[in-house]
């Protein structure tokens, strides 16, 4: 991203190695441009499933929530959201002035959650229905050292969203964000012997980088 933009990019599309975008997914993309400047394709499983991609993420709570494209499948064209995957999104040179490039503390998840939630301040984040992004991998079950970030990043995700927010939580809500991160954390021990200790080790580095320094130490 920070060598497209050196090299004077005015829109930067950013794809991983699993995917393939269909042959009209960026010009169905640039449609929208006067719309959103963080846009984002339809993507589709191997199987024929759809991604997700209507939603919503809580700040507060750290958890979102989906309504399974029912906008996309009643014929909307695009929705609008306030979170987003690096799978295909396709980012405004001005969006990313403003925002910052990815943080590198994220390492493997929830960049890409933190800069749409940013970003989602400064333009209409969107998902659009006509472009189409296919996945080249079914969704399946994670190795055992990712729930380690899984679980860490959550938490780093809200405190780094709350900061950029300015939201200030009490007590009560910052209790039971901790309650809902320790139950996220059972939920990965509970995928086999292997996930335990990833987890309990991502849950406690979160909770150092929420109460302490800003590199979580």
């Amino acid at each position: 991203m920070a060598i497209a933009c050196e090299e004077g990019a005015d829109w930067v599309w950013v794809m991983d190695d699993d995917v393939a975008p269909a042959a009209s997914c960026l010009a169905e993309l640039l449609r929208w441009r006067e719309h959103s400047e963080c846009l984002q394709p339809r993507k589709v499983n191997p199987d024929g499933s759809e991604f997700p991609n209507e939603g919503y993420h809580d700040v507060k709570t750290g958890s979102g929530y989906s309504v399974n494209n029912l906008s996309f499948k009643n014929g909307k064209k695009i929705i609008y959201t306030n979170g987003g995957c690096f799978e295909g999104m396709l980012i405004s040179r001005r969006i990313i002035d403003i925002v910052g490039f990815p943080d590198k503390k994220y390492f493997i998840c929830n960049d890409d959650m933190l800069f749409a939630l940013k970003a989602s301040i400064h333009t209409s984040v969107a998902s659009v229905s006509d472009a189409l992004l296919n996945k080249l991998v079914m969704p399946g079950k994670s190795p055992a050292w990712k729930s380690y970030y899984f679980v860490r990043n959550t938490i780093f995700l809200h405190r780094d969203a709350c900061e950029y927010f300015n939201i200030d939580l009490g007590f009560w809500a910052r209790f039971r964000f901790i309650l809902l991160r320790i139950v996220d954390a059972a939920g990965h021990a509970r995928r086999g012997f292997r996930h335990v200790k990833p987890s309990i080790a991502g849950f406690v580095d979160g909770m150092r980088y929420l109460y302490n320094s800003k590199d979580g130490r």
